[in-house]
C-alpha cells in the first residue's frame, strides 16, 4: 500500500474470489466478512456472519476480553450488512449473550460496555430501516440495562428530537437526556 496526500491506496481486489484463513476463530470470519461486504460480495459475508456467531465461545468463562473484542467485529459485519434480516438476528443474539454476560460478571466493565455498544449499532440499524419506533425500543432496554451510558443517552436524546415520526418526539426529554450524556462522558 502506498500513501499520498493523506490517502491510502488499496490494491485491486475485485476479482479475489477467496480469502484463505489460518485462524478458525469466530473473529476471523467476523473479519473476512467485512472484507466481502466492503467488495459487495454479501452472500460471502453472510456465510461468514453465520460461522462466526456459530463459532463464539458459549460458555462466558472464556478470556472476557477475546470474547468482547470477538462481538466488537461481530458487531461491526452486522453494521455492514444492516439492511439483511440475518445481521439484525445476529446482533439479538449477541444482546442475548452480553446480557447474560453482564448479569453474571456484573464486576467486569467490559461486558457492559459490549452491551451497550450492541444495543447502540441495532437501534441504527433499526433507524435506517425506519423502523423508529423499535428503535426508541431498542435504546430504553440498553439505557434499562446501562443507564448511565452516554453512547445511549446521546442515541435516545437524538432520536426523541429529530426522528422522523413526530408522534415520537419529545423534545424536553431529549435535551434532559443530552445534558446526562454529556455529565458522563470524560
Amino acid at each position: 500500500m502506498s500513501r499520498a496526500s493523506g490517502c491510502v491506496a488499496l490494491p485491486d481486489v475485485s476479482n479475489v474470489k477467496t480469502v484463505e484463513l489460518t485462524d478458525k476463530a469466530a473473529g476471523a470470519y467476523a473479519t473476512r466478512g467485512r472484507i466481502f461486504a466492503a467488495f459487495g460480495q454479501e452472500e460471502k459475508a453472510l456465510a461468514d456472519l453465520k460461522t462466526a456467531y456459530d463459532r463464539i465461545p458459549k460458555n462466558i468463562e472464556s478470556d472476557g476480553v477475546v470474547l468482547t473484542h470477538t462481538w466488537h467485529q461481530l458487531r461491526g459485519l452486522c453494521a455492514e450488512l444492516a439492511h439483511r434480516e440475518e445481521a439484525h438476528q445476529c446482533l439479538a443474539g449477541l444482546i442475548d449473550r452480553a446480557t447474560k454476560a453482564a448479569g453474571e460478571y456484573p464486576g467486569e466493565p467490559q461486558y457492559r460496555n459490549a452491551l451497550a455498544e450492541l444495543f447502540a449499532t441495532l437501534a441504527r440499524m433499526q433507524k435506517l430501516r425506519g423502523r423508529f419506533a423499535e428503535t426508541l425500543d431498542t435504546i430504553q432496554k440498553g439505557l434499562d440495562t446501562c443507564p448511565d451510558n452516554a453512547l445511549l443517552l446521546n442515541g435516545m436524546a437524538w432520536m426523541l428530537a429529530n426522528t422522523a415520526n413526530v408522534g415520537l418526539r419529545d423534545p424536553h426529554k431529549a435535551v434532559v437526556l443530552a445534558k446526562k450524556a454529556c455529565e458522563r462522558l470524560p
